[in-house]
């Protein structure tokens, strides 16, 4: 798909360079997320939709907490991310990074 043909609210996912963009910060998701999907935003979350099955495949509430300041990042290090069908490895390792980042820390 070329750049001009792609809708403001599509977000496609590369196997070569899978990540998503936002505000200026690039974060790395898993390449079995490779796909289209339908980006929602509003004042409390960023959200990507399947577009085969309309089944939430992303999320991450805004405004973005990280305890970084690096534009590049994995999303398990995004405060309350989450993403669908997360393997056992990445939901270990945001659980361990949100408890020695956030802990103690109150969620909006």
């Amino acid at each position: 798909m070329r750049l001009q043909e792609q809708f403001d609210d599509v977000v496609e996912i590369r196997r070569t360079n899978p990540q998503i963009y936002y505000r200026g910060r690039i974060f790395k998701v898993p390449t079995y997320l490779v796909g289209t999907y339908q980006l929602v935003t509003n004042t409390t979350g960023f959200t990507l939709f399947d577009t085969t099955d309309g089944a939430e495949s992303l999320f991450f509430p805004l405004p973005v907490r990280v305890a970084s300041s690096k534009r590049l990042m994995p999303l398990w290090q995004v405060s309350g991310a989450r993403i669908r069908n997360p393997h056992p490895s990445w939901e270990l390792k945001r659980i361990e990074y949100d408890n020695d980042h956030y802990q103690g820390d109150l969620l909006p």
